[in-house]
């Protein structure tokens, strides 16, 4: 029973302690290219660039491909 006690204190107080991270993102696409096989289905090619910043004040840029297969409106 003390073992449970003393592991139970343990988690609580981590949970205290435990600080939240938090980030915050902004895109801009550039550009979409769309090549369509069917009337349910396409492939898509996206071109992202964008911002981030979090709750300790970094921040920074990025840009991205990003492939999308779509599929009856669903993503594959």
């Amino acid at each position: 029973m003390k073992k449970l006690i003393i592991i139970f204190i343990i988690l609580y107080s981590s949970a205290i302690l435990s600080n939240d991270y938090t980030i915050d993102i902004h895109v801009k696409i550039v550009s979409n290219e769309k090549h369509k096989y069917s009337n349910s289905s396409y492939y898509s090619i996206l071109k992202i660039d964008g911002t981030s910043t979090d709750n300790f004040s970094n921040y920074g840029n990025f840009n991205a491909l990003v492939n999308l297969e779509i599929q009856n409106s669903t993503l594959k």
